[in-house]
Order: structure tokens, then sequence, then C-alpha cells
């Protein structure tokens, strides 16, 4: 079974997305999906880590 966000024309890729706090705090995360998903489940391709920064005002 693969997860998809049904993108024409694509099997798989990266979905990313980012969350920012009130006191500016981020955080980003790479989701793989479809093909790029199975790959990942299978160890073809190093898992993701996700990314935190915090924005300076």
């Amino acid at each position: 079974m693969l997860f998809s966000p049904n993108v024409k024309g694509k099997k798989g890729g990266i979905a990313k997305f980012t969350i920012t706090r009130e006191n500016g705090d981020q955080v980003t995360f790479s989701l793989p999906w479809g093909t790029t998903l199975e790959e990942h489940l299978l160890g073809k391709i190093p898992p993701l880590t996700p990314t935190i920064s915090r924005v300076e005002k």
C-alpha cells in the first residue's frame, strides 16, 4: 500500500511543510510519499530528519 497526495504525472516525491510557533521557533518536515516512501521503507534511501530553527527578531 502506498500513500499519495495524487499529484498528476508523479508516482512519488517529498512533501515539505513548516510549522512556525508564535515565538518564532520553526520545524520543517519532509515526508516521502508514493514510490519514494517505498524506497525509504526498503532502506534504499536514508531516512529524513526534521529541521528545527529559531527565527531571530
